[in-house]
């Protein structure tokens, strides 16, 4: 087995090498569909699609930047996306809440989230935990 270790100064060097705009993710360690997986995820200038992970846990650690997340509620017009995922337009009834250097998100299987960076940038470290306990989510609800 392998262990990985990354400085602050690392991931900020490597959040800075992913380009501006839309949403996208650079794999660290792991794999996405391994029972663990960490990635550093840029969002600038985006709404993001809503999600739900029935079988997956994400911590979200904010690197540098500010933004918001809108957490709990339910998908604006919900489709399966893969085996355990679902996406939306985005969430209705959910808490917005802003997050800024240092700020820690722990979101649990089947609690909708989405990102809001429609005016900045923000920079995020994920530790994405699969294959927990099936949270299946209804959109009906």
């Amino acid at each position: 087995m392998t262990y990985f270790s990354f400085t602050r100064a690392e991931l900020l060097r490597r959040a800075e090498e992913i380009p501006a705009g839309a949403k996208k993710a650079l794999l660290l360690s792991g794999e996405k569909t391994n029972p663990y997986s960490t990635m550093i995820v840029v969002a600038e200038n985006v709404l993001g699609k809503a999600e739900v992970h029935e079988r997956s846990a994400d911590a979200w650690m904010v690197l540098r930047g500010q933004g918001t997340f809108i957490l709990g509620g339910r998908l604006i017009k919900p489709e399966r996306h893969k085996e355990h995922e679902w996406l939306g337009e985005g969430i209705e009834g959910g808490t917005r809440l802003a997050v800024h250097e240092g700020d820690l998100l722990d979101i649990p299987p089947g609690i909708p989230h989405q990102i809001d960076v429609q005016t900045s940038r923000l920079e995020l470290l994920i530790v994405k935990i699969n294959q927990l306990e099936s949270h299946p989510y209804d959109p009906n609800i």
